[in-house]
Formats: structure tokens, sequence, C-alpha cells
């Protein structure tokens, strides 16, 4: 009896007795657990940070933007309207010059369609004016030459004549003797005599070649280009004309109203 309770005991001693430390599942895992979790724990610390650093980094780089914006937008407006002011300025200043250079020209005619061939001093252009337009007195020329042109080929168109008048009386005279005769003939040339305008207004002017064409043809109709560029006409029709800016208008207006069979006197400038 005594050795079957020694056997017994020494069986249950050993059935209860705990395993060494590589047996057990449950301490062999404690350890993974715990590297894993600080493992998770470090990564999202390093998340955290780094999420926080784009934040900051962001926040910085729009602050500066928008200062830099800022000081770009305030460069630009200031700029502009100093190119605003230079601009009107500037129109100003060609305004001026402009209307210096016009009245200077103030005593210059044009003399178109005499030849090369003719001598362009101021003795030899008083004489051909005295003789086109039949003056009882020679005119004071100034100066006369040649437009600054290079001399043209054989049977181009000669250059033109550029006469400036001593007294402003003889220049208007001679102006308005040439808008009666239109072209004249003299010596087997004809020649036209027109006044010396800048280069600006002769283009402004020059736009109402073709109004003036289309006008010339109809009757009841007197018309004028005023000084710079202003269009003046006398139109006999039954409607009212309105003033119109482009010239093309005017004269498709003109044209679809005018009735030469009534008469109404309507004057426009433009």
């Amino acid at each position: 009896m005594a050795g079957k309770s020694t056997k017994t005991r020494n069986i249950t001693s050993s059935s209860t007795r705990p395993s060494g430390p590589g047996s057990s599942p449950d301490q062999r895992d404690k350890p993974n657990t715990a590297d894993e979790t600080m493992a998770l724990s470090t990564q999202a610390f390093r998340q955290e940070l780094l999420t926080s650093l784009r934040e900051d980094i962001g926040h910085i780089i729009k602050s500066e933007i928008r200062s830099c914006l800022s000081s770009c937008t305030y460069d630009i407006v200031t700029l502009q309207r100093e190119v605003a002011r230079l601009k009107a300025q500037s129109e100003s200043l060609q305004d001026k010059c402009e209307d210096l250079e016009s009245r200077s020209r103030r005593n210059n005619i044009r003399i178109v369609g005499v030849p090369e061939s003719h001598d362009s001093s101021t003795g030899a252009v008083s004489a051909l004016l005295q003789r086109a337009f039949s003056l009882t007195e020679a005119p004071v020329l100034d100066r006369s030459h040649r437009a600054l042109l290079s001399a043209p080929r054989q049977g181009d168109r000669p250059r033109v004549i550029v006469a400036r008048m001593h007294y402003f009386q003889d220049c208007a005279n001679i102006l308005r003797l040439a808008r009666d005769k239109q072209q004249i003939k003299l010596d087997g040339m004809t020649m036209s005599v027109y006044p010396d305008y800048t280069a600006r207004i002769a283009r402004a002017r020059a736009g109402y070649n073709g109004v003036r064409q289309q006008l010339r043809g109809l009757e009841g109709v007197r018309f004028g280009i005023l000084y710079p560029v202003r269009l003046s006409l006398s139109v006999s029709f039954i409607a009212t004309v309105t003033v119109m800016v482009h010239p093309n208008v005017i004269v498709a207006t003109i044209l679809i109203l005018y009735q030469p069979s009534v008469v109404g006197c309507v004057h426009m400038h433009v």
C-alpha cells in the first residue's frame, strides 16, 4: 500500500509540475506581442509627426505665396496706373507735335503732276503758279523743292513739289482757285494743287476718297472735308439722317434715302 501511494504521489506531482520556459505557448507569445505593440506605436507616432510637419510646411508655404502674390498684385496695379499715365501723356505730346507740325505747314502747298524735267526752284515754281492761275503778280515763295524721295524711273509718276508761300493770303487764294479748277492743264501737263497736310491727317482724309467718289454723282448733294478730318454734307431728301461716324455708313444711308424730288436741307458734320 505504501508503494502504491508513493507512485500515485509521484504521478500527481509530475502531472502538476510546470513545464520549462520553452514549452508554454502563452509564455512564448507574450514577448512578440509587446514588440509588435511597440512597433505599431512607433509607426503611428512617426506618421502623426510627418502629418504634422506636412501641415506646418503647407501653412508656411501658403502664407509665403499669399504674401508674394499680394506684393506682386500691388506692383502690377502700380505699373498699370503708371503705364496708363504715360500713355495719356504720350498721346497728349503726340497731339501737340501734330498740331505744331500742322501749323508749320500752314503756308505750304503741294503741286502734283509737274514733270521731273521742270525746274523746282522758287523762281520757276512762282512763275508756274502765276501762269496756271492767271495771277496779276507772281506769289512770293520762301522755298520750294521736290518731295524727299528717290528720283522716279522713266515712265513713273513725278515727285510732288512742296512750296512754302511767304504770305498766307497768297496760299489761301491759290488753294481756293485750285479747288475751283480741280485740274490745271498747262504746257502739255495736267497739274493739281493741294494743301500740305501731315502724314497722319492725310491718311485720315484719304479714308473719305471713296465717299467723295460716290457722292460726286448725286444731284443736290454738296460735300466737303473740313479741317482736320470732318465730312460736311448738304443733302436734299425727305428723311432725316443721323450723324454717323463711319463714312461708308453715311454713304449707304444717303443712297438709300436720297430722293431729289423732295427738297429738304440737312447739314452733317462727322
